[in-house]
């Protein structure tokens, strides 16, 4: 059985970390993407410099177009930012796997475009992993004190589909559905991700558990929009999350049965 050793991981906690990378996933966000934009360049992370990858999914309301005139070619890499466009919607986990190859740093975050979480939130899920107390950090949008409106339907489909992860998995988490995720990137690469849309949550989430990862969940500031409002959830998106979550945990296991330690 292969390993990570506790003198591999150790090691690699005291390096003294250089960068983490961000991965926006964006489609259909013209309305959004500006502020998004101006909201992570404006996070400091202490110790570390930010990277910031971009992949546009396909969008058809404008959104291609203003990133390709805010981030030109020329000038891009100069302001820290990886703009990836896709040649049409591909989907969620296709535009995750696409940014994971322009990965820089030892730690990345996954952040969803739709401004309904907070980019100033990124430090709180980075620091528990800089400090090597995690792994992987999952933020919880439904923690007394930081939560704003939510959908109701939303909210119960997820409090169901987090159950049953728990059951699944044996993972403590209470938002398994959350679009704001830190990894060790070395972890991440590991998980040789295959979703190529919404699913990719509940896949993260059982190959965290099968690596035996160091999970825990930060607070994050949410704050809901409804459909009219762009939100792209609907009602049988629960029942295909319930087949993914169990699909992933049957049929997709990890041959090599490496684990975490530590």
């Amino acid at each position: 059985m292969t390993k990570l050793t506790q003198d591999s991981v150790s090691s690699w906690v005291t390096h003294r970390l250089q960068v983490v990378s961000v991965i926006v996933p964006v489609f259909n966000e013209r309305d959004n993407v500006k502020q998004l934009v101006d909201r992570i360049f404006a996070v400091n992370i202490p110790y570390a410099r930010k990277q910031t990858i971009i992949v546009d999914d396909g969008s058809t309301d404008g959104t291609q177009e203003w990133l390709r005139q805010r981030f030109p070619a020329a000038s891009a890499a100069d302001m820290g930012v990886k703009l990836i466009c896709q040649p049409r919607n591909l989907g969620k986990g296709t535009a995750v796997r696409a940014a994971l190859q322009c990965v820089e740093g030892q730690v990345t975050v996954i952040l969803d475009a739709d401004l309904e979480l907070d980019p100033a939130d990124i430090p709180h899920l980075v620091n528990p992993i800089l400090t090597g107390d995690a792994d992987v950090v999952f933020g919880n949008r439904f923690i007394d004190g930081r939560r704003r409106a939510r959908d109701t339907l939303h909210y119960v489909t997820n409090k169901s589909l987090t159950l049953l992860g728990r059951l699944i998995t044996g993972l403590k988490i209470n938002d398994i559905e959350v679009g704001y995720k830190a990894f060790r990137t070395d972890l991440m690469r590991y998980m040789s991700l295959r979703s190529r849309g919404f699913e990719i949550e509940m896949e993260l989430a059982v190959k965290t558990a099968e690596l035996g990862c160091r999970l825990i969940e930060v607070p994050v500031l949410y704050t809901a929009r409804n459909v009219l409002q762009g939100k792209k959830f609907r009602w049988k998106d629960g029942f295909s999350a319930v087949f993914w979550l169990l699909y992933f945990r049957c049929f997709c296991r990890d041959r090599n049965n490496l684990r975490c330690e530590g």
